[in-house]
């Protein structure tokens, strides 16, 4: 993201969104070319290994896609949590929610199963879209599916990346950064 960036400041173009995620695309372009030939029984890291089994790109499917779970889903998510008046940790968490369940998240899959992953972001997009959840404070859901992770060791790290990634962009976009590009 941040090469994204610095390639976009030394053609002078112009930030937004839109023009982030075409760059991003256009600079990893060849970022799945490790998985050429890669099978369950040769594959090195989990990463190889979930690819082989399940055609799970994940971070590098991520950066391929340009970022778009975090430029697409997970900022407009986390600016109308603040609109509607949740404090930045708030609307992260509830950000966080989204993202899990619309991203390939490798690590949940690496501490408890792709049917569990599956499971976890089903539960997470039907609740998401129950309107009894958008209108009331989110944080008690979250507290209790905090502590069924921890007790299941689940643990959404790749999408805590990416959430780091749209805090980020939120920051850069509402600093005045954006403006010297």
């Amino acid at each position: 993201m941040n090469g994204s960036l610095g390639y976009m400041y030394a053609n002078h173009i112009p930030y937004s969104p839109d023009a982030l995620l075409k760059i991003n695309r256009k600079l990893v372009a060849d970022v799945l070319e490790d998985f050429n030939d890669v099978t369950v029984e040769n594959a090195r890291t989990n990463g190889e290994r979930l690819y082989a089994l399940y055609g799970m790109k994940g971070a590098r499917g991520e950066a391929l896609s340009g970022y778009h779970t975090v430029l697409k889903k997970a900022l407009p998510v986390l600016k109308h949590q603040l609109d509607r008046g949740l404090s930045l940790n708030d609307a992260g968490a509830v950000t966080l929610l989204y993202i899990i369940a619309h991203s390939e998240d490798t690590n949940i899959v690496n501490r408890s199963s792709y049917h569990s992953m599956k499971k976890i972001q089903a539960l997470l997009r039907e609740t998401l879209n129950d309107p009894e959840f958008i209108n009331k404070d989110p944080i008690p859901y979250i507290e209790s599916l905090d502590r069924e992770f921890i007790k299941n060791n689940i643990s959404p790290g790749g999408s805590a990346d990416l959430l780091a990634l749209t805090f980020f962009l939120y920051l850069f976009e509402n600093s005045g950064l954006s403006s010297i590009l």
